[in-house]
């Protein structure tokens, strides 16, 4: 629940990073929200970050426009400070980097990277990308 009187830790999507990508086969609307990172295979192409991937962005919207022949398109934050879906029993903790854990959720990451976890849940982490 918002309390003005407390701190915000997520929901800064920092519109000016917010581009639209194609997105991998079998990405659905249920995906919205979690990491992404760079799918090599087609240009201006994201997928669901697996395994150590590398996070580079979160997905915000979901279009499927394959009737239309153009495939499955994606509104992604580039740069944000938003809550990511987390692996069970993550282990995460404030100051902790993350990395893809499969399925676009995240894992704590060996070392430091451009990621900051600044909250972490049972089955999320607030991290900033910036």
């Amino acid at each position: 629940m918002y309390d003005p009187r407390n701190v915000v830790s997520f929901g800064f999507p920092l519109d000016d990073f917010t581009f639209t990508y194609n997105l991998a086969a079998g990405t659905v609307l249920a995906d919205v929200g979690k990491a992404l990172s760079i799918d090599p295979t087609g240009a201006s192409k994201m997928k669901l970050a697996g395994d150590g991937d590398t996070i580079r962005g979160r997905l915000t919207t979901f279009e499927d426009r394959t009737q239309q022949g153009a495939g499955l398109k994606g509104a992604v934050q580039r740069r944000f400070k938003e809550k990511l879906p987390a692996a069970a029993a993550h282990g995460i903790v404030p100051g902790d980097s993350v990395v893809g854990a499969g399925g676009g959720l995240v894992k704590k990451a060996a070392g430091a990277n451009n990621t900051l976890v600044v909250e972490a849940g049972a089955d999320f982490v607030v991290v900033e990308l910036l």
